[in-house]
């Protein structure tokens, strides 16, 4: 029996370790084409880019693709594509109680910035609140957090997700020069972290992306200032 017990021991390792390698791959793989466009290339989407109307739809259009498409490729391949897409956007906001999260979310940040809306252009709507939410949700809180939920308990995975979602920021922080301000930097990965937890809890507790997608929306908009 104890020898059973440990060849099926085994077995579970070497396949969880197999299914580990899904989410930490894909994570190293954004973490590399953010380094590859920002510091090898010499910042080159803002080089190449424009921030007008056309230039934000190509903006747009290279996040959703890079971001998604390995992913979407993936499902497909292992035939879950259409029904992973119903399971993510198929409910509605359920239990409703939880749509006070971005809703309190939204008035924090409007009195701390005394109800003042930052100015808003095309591109900040279409990037910043529009494409980002749905790419980032359906990577971090999707496909990263599912992944890791069916090797580890829901909380082990909510935090490791959300782990990753602040470091994959470390690329551009970088480009911004933050790296030479340690402390704001440390401060910027906790919050980006806890912003994680919160947005993966909605995620897990809706049962959808709808609600975490509205949590990053309303923060994009009013911390865009």
């Amino acid at each position: 029996m104890s020898t059973k017990l440990n060849v099926e021991n085994a077995r579970l390792l070497v396949f969880s370790k197999k299914k580990l390698i899904l989410p930490l791959g894909y994570f190293a793989y954004l973490f590399l084409v953010r380094i590859l466009l920002n510091d090898v290339l010499g910042d080159w989407l803002n080089a190449h880019i424009s921030q007008d109307v056309p230039g934000s739809c190509v903006w747009a259009l290279l996040k959703g693709i890079h971001w998604c498409l390995p992913i979407v490729l993936y499902l497909a391949w292992r035939r879950r594509l259409i029904s992973y897409l119903i399971q993510k956007y198929g409910r509605g906001v359920q239990p409703w109680p939880l749509l006070f999260v971005p809703l309190g979310w939204g008035l924090i940040l409007l009195l701390q910035d005394h109800g003042k809306i930052p100015p808003l252009t095309f591109y900040l709507v279409l990037n910043s609140i529009i494409v980002t939410p749905i790419v980032e949700e359906f990577v971090f809180r999707g496909f990263m957090l599912d992944t890791l939920t069916s090797l580890w308990g829901s909380r082990k995975s909510n935090m490791a997700q959300a782990i990753l979602f602040s470091l994959n920021h470390l690329p551009w922080f970088y480009a911004l020069g933050l790296f030479g301000q340690p402390l704001f930097l440390a401060g910027r990965l906790i919050f980006l972290m806890v912003f994680g937890l919160v947005t993966g809890y909605l995620a897990m507790r809706s049962r959808s992306l709808w609600l975490s997608m509205a949590f990053h929306a309303v923060n994009n908009l009013l911390a865009s200032g």
